[in-house]
Formats: C-alpha cells, structure tokens, sequence
C-alpha cells in the first residue's frame, strides 16, 4: 500500500486542478456517482455526517444540503491544500455548517457512536492500511448507520479493459503533459487501481469489520464500483 510521505505532497501538487482533471477523467460523471454515494446513506434533515478523504469537499456539500443547517457534517482529510480548496468551495456556496478537520483517517480524533453516515470516495485505495479504515468508519458510526464506499475498480471486460488502460495509462498522462501539469499523480493513480483489492476481496473486507446488509453497485462498465454497509 501507498505510504502517506509518498501520498500527501503527490495530492498536494494537484489540488488547485482536481477537480477539473476529475471531470475529464470521468466524463462528469465522478459528481453523478458521488452524489449517489451520498444518497446510499440514507441522510435525513438533522443527521450527522461524516466524509473521510474528502478531498475538495464534494460528497460533504451534497450531504450539508440534506442535514440543513440542523445536521452536522466533518469533511476529513489528511491534505491541507486539499482542505483549504474545499473551505473556499463551501463558502462560495455559503454551507456555513461543515466542519474542515484534518487527520488521519486510519486514526480519527472522534468518539465513537457518533455518525448516522460515512463515506469515502476514491480515497481508500491511497491510505496504508485500508482494512484500519474500515474499521475506524465502523467505529465512529451509530448503531444501524451506514458506511458508503466509492472506489475506482478494474473493468474485467478485456476489450474495453485494453481501451480503458489506454485512456488512462496514455492519453490523460499526455493531457497532464501538456498543461504543465504533475504527471506523477497520474501516472500512480491508474496503477493504484490495479494493486488494490478486487471488488470480491472488497466485500470480503467489509464482512470481516462487522457491517450488515452489504451491496455493490457498478458504474460505467465496472470502473467504479459502490459499497454500502450497515453497523450491527
């Protein structure tokens, strides 16, 4: 697994145009399956909420506008620049309530029985010790809450496997290229997918922590896949 000297300053360097590569990795559809994601938890006004590598804050926004301003919500992350980007989103869209909290997700400063949801998005792949993570969302959750995982996955379909490695091995680095940009980021990121669990050993992680009730859901072809889970 990534070792987090490696992980923070490869982030760091891409914050300031995350979002946008994000959108033309995905084709825009990263904002759809998030905001699925955030629906998964089924989140109701007044809920308590948390988002683990939350990144620039998306998931957080959409769960803020479910919980109102009588809910809570923490946006955790272990990158400051990452942190600071989604400070500046969430005022531009005046969400006053979330809560910007910098840690370690494999070791949360928060109490126990403490949120109806969690989530994580594209972001449990590049932590050390990824089975720890789900053993902390497992912990901080209140009894019958809901854990949600979004993950980047391998498209077992070989001829659109071959197109896809393309598209992310050749094209989006040269995209990078050309704008300037840190390619190291985008060089690890289509690798990472590869060395991570599979959707099965995924699922098989989520039974050994404890949750209930596990489903999956694929998107675009099986490149992403959804985990939702529920505490005993």
């Amino acid at each position: 697994m990534p070792k987090r000297e490696q992980i923070e300053p490869m982030f760091s360097s891409i914050s300031s145009y995350y979002d946008v590569l994000n959108d033309f990795m995905t084709f825009g559809l990263h904002r759809f399956w998030k905001k699925k994601a955030v629906l998964k938890t089924q989140l109701k006004k007044g809920d308590s909420y948390l988002d683990l590598c939350s990144g620039t804050g998306d998931l957080a926004f959409f769960a803020a506008k479910i919980v109102g301003l009588e809910g809570k919500v923490i946006a955790a992350d272990f990158c400051s620049p990452m942190l600071e980007m989604a400070k500046k989103r969430a005022s531009q869209k005046k969400l006053t309530q979330i809560e910007f909290l910098k840690a370690d997700v494999q070791k949360l400063p928060l109490n126990e029985h403490t949120f109806h949801a969690v989530t994580i998005a594209f972001g449990i792949r590049n932590t050390e010790d990824p089975t720890q993570v789900l053993r902390e969302s497992y912990r901080v959750l209140k009894k019958e809450g809901i854990f949600v995982c979004l993950e980047a996955s391998s498209i077992k379909n070989p001829f659109l496997s071959f197109f896809a490695s393309i598209f992310t091995q050749k094209i989006i680095p040269f995209i990078v290229t050309f704008f300037g940009k840190n390619t190291e980021a985008y060089q690890y990121l289509p690798s990472s997918v590869k060395n991570f669990w599979t959707s099965e050993e995924m699922v098989k992680k989520f039974n050994e922590v404890g949750f209930l009730n596990i489903k999956t859901q694929k998107f675009l072809f099986g490149a992403t896949t959804l985990y939702s889970g529920q505490k005993k």
